[in-house]
């Protein structure tokens, strides 16, 4: 009788295999998701803060007042850039569908002004939030100076 060398891998081998991706994929599928909604609220709040920059840039320059009104709407939250002296909307920016404006505080009105040297009206904070609750603050300070706040 001839003997055959057991070569390559069984049935049950394969399934635990199997059964172990699927667990590891189960575990780890949910956390990428929490990481990728944290990623877009940050990427979000940078790109209002630089927004808010670019408003405060735009006063200095051309020496007028310009605003930035913040809508918080909680399936449309979005924010405007404004001439104060022509009333012009110079930037509309929609915030991600997955992020909102859930509170401004010490800006009266949601509107940020700021004068032509810079500085603003009003100090305050704004606060993002994304639908898993994390949260993310931008804290405008009297010389005009945005912080991020994570």
């Amino acid at each position: 009788m001839k003997e055959y060398k057991k070569s390559g891998i069984s049935l049950i081998e394969t399934l635990t295999v199997i059964g172990i991706i699927t667990l590891i994929t189960l575990v780890s599928v949910p956390s990428f998701l929490n990481y990728q909604k944290g990623s877009k609220l940050r990427g979000e709040s940078r790109i209002l803060a630089t927004n808010i920059r670019y408003a405060q840039q735009l006063a200095i320059t051309t020496q007028n007042i310009f605003l930035v009104r913040l809508f918080a709407q909680d399936d449309n939250s979005h924010y405007q850039i404004i001439n104060a002296g022509t009333d012009e909307v110079i930037k509309d920016v929609k915030l991600d569908s997955e992020t909102k404006i859930s509170s401004v505080v010490g800006i009266t009105d949601n509107t940020i002004h700021f004068i032509s040297t810079g500085g603003v009206v009003e100090a305050g904070e704004i606060y993002l939030a994304n639908t898993i609750n994390q949260t993310s603050t931008l804290r405008i300070k009297p010389s005009g100076y945005v912080q991020i706040v994570e």
